[in-house]
């Protein structure tokens, strides 16, 4: 289950987990956010779901107290994966990252203990650009989405 965001206008820390239809209910709330989680879907649909069941962690302004999120912050994670299959998948997000933005709304990384960073990780804390604009420090800590798909 998701919690309320907190009075900063974010989750509240800790990992949640819960399913698309949760998400969708509490997030989209406007037909901008909408087109965005229609985005989205089509994305899980097309680049996720070929490669089998994994969690799949959402972050971004998507998930605070914003009407207008520019886009859909997506961790892919592939912990669960052998090396010679997760590090290709991650190359082809790299490599096509700006396609799919453009394509799906969607800012998509990879996830997997041969990758140096832990996007779901750093994506628990504010972060400089969150920080700025709710003026927080950005190590200020926050929630995240997890979706097992």
């Amino acid at each position: 289950m998701i919690p309320a965001l907190n009075d900063l206008g974010l989750l509240p820390q800790g990992v949640w987990d819960c399913t698309l239809p949760d998400v969708a209910a509490l997030f989209c709330t406007n037909p901008h956010r909408k087109n965005l989680w229609d985005g989205f879907l089509k994305f899980i649909s097309a680049e996720v779901e070929p490669h089998g069941s994994m969690p799949v962690w959402i972050d971004g302004s998507f998930t605070r107290r914003k009407d207008y999120p520019e886009d859909i912050d997506v961790v892919l994670d592939l912990s669960d994966r052998d090396s010679s299959i997760a590090i290709p998948i991650a190359f082809s997000l790299w490599k096509r990252h700006d396609e799919l933005k453009l394509t799906y709304h969607v800012d998509a990384w990879p996830k997997h203990p041969d990758i140096p960073n832990d996007l779901a990780r750093f994506f628990q804390y504010a972060g400089p650009k969150v920080a700025a604009e709710i003026q927080v420090d950005e190590k200020q800590p926050k929630g995240i989405l997890r979706v097992q798909l």
